[in-house]
């Protein structure tokens, strides 16, 4: 559902092919902006929707065109449009950590006017739920200093609260729609059962 979302909100309506004939073939995205941010105890979710907007739109060509051969020119323009999408992503990784989410969210926040035209739309948070861990927490800061673990720290002094409320201000001064997944999503490799 993650990777739907965010190639209807970055791929265009319409993908003109110049070759073989100058004709438009509907994508059905919407050619706006999305952020993506993700945690660093999950995959890079990245090659997975580079993948799959390809294949989207070399399905919407054969489609449209009929069963034709792949030419070069076609990957060249192919391989353009899905750069040119991706153009439009901002990609933020963090450590699963409130005050990792709240920076993150805030530098969308920051950042939006200047570095995007057309504003923020969509914002995707995926393995938010790791930042729930602070037992997790407590045992990787104590590993580090070879101490025992302490149950109870809090990420950096920022709670979810103040993660929630930076979620509102996306929602409020960007207009743009915010997805928490609590979980990786992305697809994974099948297993194999004997």
């Amino acid at each position: 559902m993650l990777l739907f979302l965010l190639m209807t909100t970055l791929l265009p309506s319409t993908f003109i092919l110049k070759y073989p004939n100058p004709n438009p073939i509907e994508l059905g995205g919407r050619n706006l902006n999305a952020a993506l941010i993700y945690s660093t105890s999950h995959p890079n979710p990245l090659p997975n929707l580079q993948r799959r907007m390809r294949d989207t739109i070399t399905s919407a060509v054969h489609a449209h065109l009929g069963n034709i051969n792949s030419t070069p020119e076609l990957e060249v323009q192919i391989d353009g449009m899905v750069k040119e999408c991706l153009g439009r992503l901002k990609v933020i990784r963090v450590k699963p950590r409130w005050k990792e989410w709240s920076l993150a969210m805030k530098s969308i926040l920051a950042g939006n006017g200047e570095e995007r035209e057309g504003g923020m739309h969509l914002v995707v948070c995926d393995g938010f739920s790791d930042g729930f861990w602070a037992e997790r927490w407590a045992d990787e800061s104590s590993k580090a200093r070879g101490m025992k673990s302490r149950i109870g720290i809090r990420g950096g002094d920022i709670s979810i609260g103040d993660v929630m409320e930076d979620v509102t201000r996306l929602r409020k001064d960007l207009g743009a729609v915010v997805i928490l997944s609590v979980q990786g999503l992305w697809v994974r490799p099948p297993l194999l059962l004997n």
